[in-house]
């Protein structure tokens, strides 16, 4: 019983990295000729429908980000990925990477630090969180607290 797990969550991995790969492809060819579309002259109704092809195609793009960085994260054996960090350092040096633009967009963060420092994470969850963090700044609000 066992083993017919492992078979498969083996080959729902292959799946959701062969799935990803095969949406990175023609996503990645479509932007490129969004971008030469963009230089050529349009009307303005076709400006229009360029300008929601290329928002749809960043929400493509990003949700297929996700589902490669996911199959990483089930590649990598989880005793593997692990490592302590200490979770202030991390949002410390986010915060301290985004200050500027955050300043530029008037944007003060809301943090409360936790008491609990240091934490066994995945390093793929250490980058999802400068995604997220990253994601935050740009809708203009940055709110970082603790659990009750």
């Amino acid at each position: 019983m066992q083993h017919c797990f492992k078979q498969g969550n083996t080959q729902l991995q292959a799946a959701i990295t062969s799935i990803s790969h095969d949406l990175r492809t023609p996503l990645t060819a479509i932007c490129g000729y969004l971008e030469l579309l963009e230089k050529e002259p349009l009307s303005a109704v076709s400006r229009q429908y360029v300008a929601i092809i290329r928002e749809r195609t960043k929400v493509m793009t990003q949700l297929t980000e996700e589902l490669f960085r996911y199959s990483v994260v089930l590649s990598v054996p989880l005793a593997q990925s692990l490592q302590e960090v200490s979770v202030n350092r991390i949002l410390e040096g986010s915060i301290a990477a985004m200050y500027a633009v955050l300043k530029r967009h008037r944007i003060t963060p809301d943090i409360t630090m936790t008491d609990r420092t240091w934490a066994f994470i995945a390093r793929t969850l250490v980058e999802q969180m400068h995604g997220q963090m990253n994601a935050a700044y740009k809708a203009g609000r940055l709110v970082i607290r603790r659990p009750i």
